[in-house]
């Protein structure tokens, strides 16, 4: 019991776990793998362990969103597992974590997105196509100034100039048209 069995093609065979009620389980337990740990956009990989290995059943993998970025979905609170990290940021902190079924679910959010109002204009290329996130970044969550405070451009504003080190600079605009559908 326990030993692996192979078929005459040098497959390895399904093995069923037993009960014995003297010795337990028979037969041999075999990890649940999630792969290698996905790619997080914007983020480096803090976890060195799993840069290359496989994760396996409850491994985290986890990254921080670059500069410019945060996490979609901030943790409240770090995992048990995690308390060595506790001097990190959560608000750009990615966990991911292999679960039983071979999936890598997310302990946070997912996705780095870009930071409003912190005067860097971010690429959101990784984002879905029409992403309301950071059409403009003024620096500031003044409204009426051409960047309003969720970082869309107002009606009536031309925002520009933007860039990763430094805000865009938000004009009225010289003429502006109605449309409708």
């Amino acid at each position: 019991s326990g030993r692996a069995e192979w078929d005459a093609s040098g497959n390895r065979l399904p093995q069923k776990l037993v009960w014995d009620t003297v010795r337990g389980w028979l037969g041999e337990c075999v990890p649940v793998e999630c792969g290698n740990p996905s790619l997080v956009p914007h983020a480096r990989r803090t976890s060195p362990a799993h840069s290359l290995a496989l994760l396996r059943f409850g491994d985290p993998a986890t990254y921080e969103c670059g500069p410019g970025y945060r996490v979609d979905r901030q943790l409240s609170t770090l995992p048990v597992d995690l308390a060595h990290m506790a001097s990190a940021d959560l608000t750009r902190l990615v966990v991911l974590r292999c679960d039983a079924t071979g999936n890598q679910s997310s302990v946070s959010g997912r996705t780095c997105v870009p930071i409003c109002a912190d005067g860097r204009l971010m690429p959101i290329d990784h984002l879905p196509l029409y992403d309301p996130r950071e059409e403009c970044d003024d620096g500031n969550l003044e409204p009426f100034d051409g960047c309003n405070p969720d970082c869309q451009v107002e009606p009536g504003f031309v925002c520009a100039g933007g860039s990763p080190s430094r805000p865009d600079e938000c004009h009225k605009a010289a003429s502006t048209v109605a449309s409708s559908l």
